[in-house]
C-alpha cells in the first residue's frame, strides 16, 4: 500500500516546480520595461513563498527518511522520485538523495528491475550538473558497471529494464571516456562484452535480437567515432581497433557513417595524411552542421536531440583529433575558430528559454573544454565560455556583470581622487591605470567561472541547499580549473577566482588550501571579494533565499567586518566618498534591473 504522506508530499514538490518552471518562462516574453520589472518582482514574490513551503516539504522528507526504509516506505518513494523524473520535473539533488538512500536498501532486497532504474535515473541527473569534482563521476562510474553487470538476470526483467543495460554499454563508450581518459583504454573490451552478450542464448530466448541488432549498430557507431582515443596508442591497441572497425565498416545503415567509417581506416593505415583527414573531418562536420541550423526547435525533441547531438559530437572528434595530431600550430588555430565560429553561431540560435538543460548544459560544457586550448587568445576564449556557458545562466552572467560594474567604480573612483591604493595596485606589474582596469574587469567576470559548473545549484530559488549541494558550491572557486586545466591565458586571474571567498586577514573562507594574504593581487582579491559582497548581499529580487537588504545594510556589514573580514582601506575609502555610494546604490538597484531587462528580454 503506499505511503500516502510521501506521495502528497512529491505531489506539493511537483506543483511548485512546475510552478516556479512557469514563473522563469515569464521572464523570457517580449515586455517593455516597466512591465520586466513588476514581472521580475512579483516572480520573486511568488518564490519566496515557494521557497519557504519547499523547506517544510525537505524537512519532512528528511524526517522520514529517518524512521528508516521500510518495503512500503521505498516503494513510495520509488514511485513519487520517478513521476518527477518521467514528467522533466527535475529538482536532480532531490532525486539523488532520495536514490542514494534506495539504492541500499533494493539491492538488499534484490529487486533488479527497480535497481535498473536507481542506477540509470542517478547518472542522467548527475550528468545533468557537470560536478566539479570527481565525487559525481566516480558515482556514475559504478552505477553504469552495476547496470551492466544486471545482464546476468536479464531473462527476469521486462523491455523497460532490459534497454537499460544497453543504455548502460552505450553510455560506457559514448561518454565515461569524456569525463575519464583512462576509461579510453577499456573501450574495445567493452564493445567485445557488449557484443557477445547482444549475441547470446539468452537475447535470443528473449526473442530480443532485432532489439540487440539496434542497439549494436549505436554501438558500432559510438566505436567509430572514438577512433581519436587510438591515434597515440600503443601498435597493439590501434591494430585491433582497426581490425574491427574493418569488420564493421559495411554495417552502418547512414551514409555518413560509412563515409567515415572509411576515412578512418585510410588515415589510420597511412594512406591519409592529417591535412587531408582534417579536411575530410571539416566537411563532414559541415553536413550535421547545416542540419542542425535548419532547426526551427518546433521539432520533436528527439529530433532536435538527433540533430544536435550528431553536430557535437562531431565537433568533439574535430577537436581532439587536433589535441592528437602533427598538424602544425597555426593550422590547427585556423581549423579551430573556423569550428568554433559555427559552434557559437549554433548554439546562439538555441532558445534560452528551451534546451537549456538536460543536453545543452552536457554539450556546450564538453565543447568549451576541447575547445578553450585552441583559442586564439584570453579574448576568443572569454568570448566561447560566456556565449556557450555562462550566458545561458542568466542569474550567473548577470552576478559577474555586477561585480565588474561595482569594482571598476570603485577603482575609477579611487584613481580620480588619487588614492594611494592605485599606485599599490599598478605597482603589482602593471602598466597603468587602464591596464589595472582591463585586468580587474576581466578578473570581476571570471570569478566566479567554477559555478558554470554547478547551474542546479548555483541558481537554486526555491529552498535550501542540501549538504550534498553545499560540498560542491565551496569549491566552486577551484571549480574553474574543470574548465581552463591551468590555461596559461587564465592562470593570470588564478588568484582572484581562488581568493575570493577567503576573509581579509586569511583565516576563514574557503579553500582552506589557497592562502589569499600571501598573493602578490591581495589588494585586487579584496576589491573583488567587496564588490562581490555587495552584489550578493543587495539582490533582494535575484537571491530568494535570504532576506532582502538595501545597500545602505550592507554597507553596514561591510563595516563591521573590516579589518577581518574585508579590507578595511577600501571599505573606509567607500565610506568617504559620497559620489561612489550614490553611484553604487544606483547600480545595485535600477542598474540592475536593466541588465536583467537586456539580457532575458532584448
Amino acid at each position: 500500500m503506499p505511503n500516502n504522506r510521501v506521495l502528497n508530499l512529491f505531489n506539493a514538490i511537483k506543483s511548485n516546480i512546475i510552478t516556479t518552471n512557469e514563473l522563469d518562462k515569464s521572464l523570457y516574453r517580449k515586455m517593455d520595461y516597466e512591465s520586466f520589472r513588476l514581472t521580475y518582482i512579483e516572480r520573486s514574490n511568488i518564490l519566496r513563498g515557494i521557497f519557504k513551503r519547499n523547506q517544510k516539504l525537505i524537512d519532512e522528507l528528511n524526517d522520514i527518511l529517518q524512521e528508516g526504509i521500510t518495503k512500503e516506505l521505498a516503494d513510495s518513494l520509488y514511485l513519487g522520485y520517478r513521476e518527477l523524473e518521467q514528467e522533466d520535473l527535475h529538482d536532480s539533488f532531490i532525486i539523488i538523495y532520495v536514490i542514494d538512500k534506495l539504492i541500499p536498501f533494493y539491492e538488499k532486497e534484490k529487486d533488479y528491475a527497480k535497481l535498473l532504474h536507481l542506477y540509470n535515473d542517478q547518472n542522467f541527473e548527475l550528468s545533468i550538473f557537470l560536478m566539479i569534482n570527481n565525487e559525481q563521476i566516480d558515482k556514475i562510474k559504478e552505477n553504469t558497471n552495476k547496470a551492466m553487470a544486471l545482464r546476468s538476470h536479464y531473462a527476469e526483467l521486462d523491455l523497460d529494464e532490459r534497454m537499460i543495460i544497453y543504455y548502460s554499454y552505450y553510455n560506457f563508450i559514448a561518454y565515461l571516456p569524456n569525463y575519464d581518459e583512462s576509461y579510453s583504454d577499456k573501450i574495445i573490451s567493452i564493445y567485445k562484452e557488449a557484443k557477445a552478450f547482444y549475441r547470446s542464448e539468452v537475447v535470443i530466448q528473449m526473442n530480443d535480437q532485432d532489439l540487440a541488432r539496434r542497439e549494436m549498430n549505436l554501438l558500432n557507431e559510438c566505436l567509430l567515432h572514438s577512433f581519436m582515443y587510438y591515434l597515440d596508442d600503443g601498435l597493439f591497441s590501434q591494430m585491433e581497433f582497426i581490425r574491427i572497425i574493418d569488420e564493421i565498416k559495411d554495417t552502418f545503415d547512414d551514409e555518413m557513417d560509412r563515409d567515415l567509417c572509411y576515412a578512418v581506416l585510410t588515415y589510420l593505415n597511412d594512406q591519409m595524411d592529417d591535412l587531408e583527414f582534417l579536411y575530410y573531418l571539416e566537411n563532414y562536420h559541415d553536413f550535421f552542421y547545416q542540419e542542425a541550423m535548419k532547426l526551427t526547435f518546433n521539432e520533436s525533441k528527439d529530433e532536435i536531440y538527433v540533430r544536435s547531438a550528431r553536430l557535437v559530437d562531431t565537433e568533439s572528434i574535430i577537436f581532439d583529433f587536433l589535441k592528437h595530431s602533427y598538424l602544425p600550430e597555426a593550422t590547427k588555430q585556423e581549423a579551430a575558430s573556423r569550428i568554433i565560429a559555427k559552434v557559437l553561431k549554433y548554439f546562439d540560435k538555441v532558445p534560452k528559454d528551451r534546451y537549456t538543460r538536460l543536453y545543452v548544459e552536457e554539450a556546450t560544457s564538453r565543447i568549451v573544454k576541447k575547445a578553450l586550448p585552441f583559442g586564439n587568445n584570453a579574448d576568443m576564449k572569454e568570448k566561447l565560455f560566456t556565449t556557450l556557458i555562462l550566458k545561458r545562466q542568466e542569474p550567473n552572467y548577470i552576478h559577474s556583470l555586477m561585480v565588474e560594474k561595482i569594482s571598476c567604480a570603485i577603482l575609477d573612483a579611487m584613481n580620480e581622487a588619487r588614492c594611494p591604493l592605485i599606485k599599490d595596485m599598478i605597482e603589482i606589474g602593471f602598466w597603468d591605470f587602464q591596464d589595472l582596469k582591463g585586468y580587474v574587469s576581466r578578473a570581476a567576470r571570471l570569478h566566479d567561472l567554477g559555478k558554470s559548473l554547478t547551474l542546479g545549484i548555483v541558481n537554486q530559488q526555491i529552498r535550501s541547499l542540501l549538504p550534498i549541494e553545499y560540498r560542491n558550491v565551496i569549491l566552486h572557486p577551484e571549480g574553474y580549473q574543470a574548465i581552463i586545466d591551468k590555461d596559461p591565458d587564465f592562470e593570470y586571474y588564478s588568484d582572484i577566482i581562488k581568493g575570493h571567498h577567503k576573509s581579509y586577514d586569511g583565516k576563514l573562507g574557503y579553500p582552506q588550501n589557497f592562502d589569499n594574504t600571501k598573493s602578490k593581487y591581495k589588494l585586487i582579491i579584496d576589491l573583488i571579494t567587496i564588490s562581490d559582497c555587495i552584489d550578493a548581499g543587495t539582490d533582494t529580487y535575484g537571491r530568494n533565499y535570504h532576506d532582502g537588504k538595501n545597500f545602505d545594510m550592507v554597507f553596514k556589514e561591510l563595516k563591521d567586518g573590516a579589518n577581518t573580514l574585508y579590507n578595511p582601506d577600501i571599505v573606509e575609502f567607500i565610506e568617504n566618498n559620497s559620489n561612489l555610494m550614490n553611484e553604487l546604490k544606483y547600480i545595485v538597484d535600477d542598474y540592475r534591473m536593466e541588465q536583467r531587462y537586456e539580457i532575458y528580454v532584448k
